[in-house]
């Protein structure tokens, strides 16, 4: 019984070997049916025509290399690197706009520390007209009243300026 179940998948096989390459064809086909809809298929329609499309194959992303190196073997010379590949206009605009959301991020950031640092310096300033700041060379002096008010002034223009939005 075993022998007989091989002969007959072998058999089976060897008949629908015709078949699997009919089945493999990558033919497309295209065709408008009677109230001028576009259809595209594998197979062409049973009523009308079809024409076949030429199908290209995708391109391989620009950005991903055909297979990985290999390694040099010991004592061989360095193999030469690949030129960059051209990038497209799409992707410089993609590259260009990335860049452009990384400063502003970056800038917002750096914004963002200025704007507490004012804050920081205003909840500091403004309570008290006695305040002790330490000097360069460390030594521990009270600040000015006048210079006190220029600074609280220079840091609530800075908020009211830079920081609205950013509570």
């Amino acid at each position: 019984m075993h022998a007989k179940t091989a002969l007959m998948v072998a058999i089976l096989a060897t008949a629908c070997l015709p078949l699997a390459g009919a089945l493999a064809k990558n033919d497309v086909y295209r065709w408008v049916d009677k109230d001028g809809v576009v259809h595209f298929g594998d197979q062409e329609p049973r009523a009308g025509s079809a024409e076949v499309v030429n199908i290209h194959p995708a391109p391989r992303d620009e950005g991903q290399p055909a297979r990985p190196e290999k390694p040099a073997a010991k004592g061989a010379e360095p193999a030469q690197k690949a030129p960059e590949p051209k990038l497209t206009y799409v992707q410089k605009l993609r590259a260009e706009r990335a860049k452009q959301r990384q400063e502003a991020e970056e800038k917002r950031k750096q914004v963002s520390a200025e704007c507490d640092r004012a804050r920081e310096l205003v909840a500091r300033l403004e309570p008290s007209t006695r305040v002790m700041v330490q000097l360069e060379d460390g030594t521990v002096t009270r600040l000015d009243d006048d210079k006190r008010v220029d600074m609280l002034n220079d840091a609530k223009g800075y908020i009211s300026r830079n920081c609205s939005g950013q509570e």
